[in-house]
């Protein structure tokens, strides 16, 4: 169990981290593109074809219609596909884990 001056000190670092590092602050499916976009708090986009990413490969437009998006905003949760995606790793173009990306 944490104690107290440990969970202000993570709740600090995740401030900072958050403060310095880009987030998603919105996200959906384009059916007409067939691609994701995710909004950064800085104003860029990050754009992907679902394909691209561990666990939507298979995904239907249905599939991609719900994409929730974590309170710390470096995350993406598709509900429909309990699938889950690290939006710091995007951004260095890692779309899954090291084992699916070599395959």
């Amino acid at each position: 169990m944490i104690d107290r001056d440990e969970f202000q000190q993570a709740t600090q670092r995740a401030s900072r981290r958050r403060r310095d590092s880009p987030y998603a602050v919105r996200a959906r499916y384009d059916r007409k593109r067939k691609q994701i976009v995710v909004t950064l708090n800085t104003g860029q986009h990050l754009i992907f074809a679902p394909q691209k990413a561990e666990g939507l490969e298979r995904a239907t437009s249905t599939d991609l219609a719900t994409i929730e998006i974590t309170p710390s905003g470096f995350g993406l949760h598709f509900p429909s596909l309990d699938a889950d995606l690290y939006v710091p790793a995007m951004l260095r173009g890692v779309y899954g884990s090291n084992h699916w990306e070599r395959e």
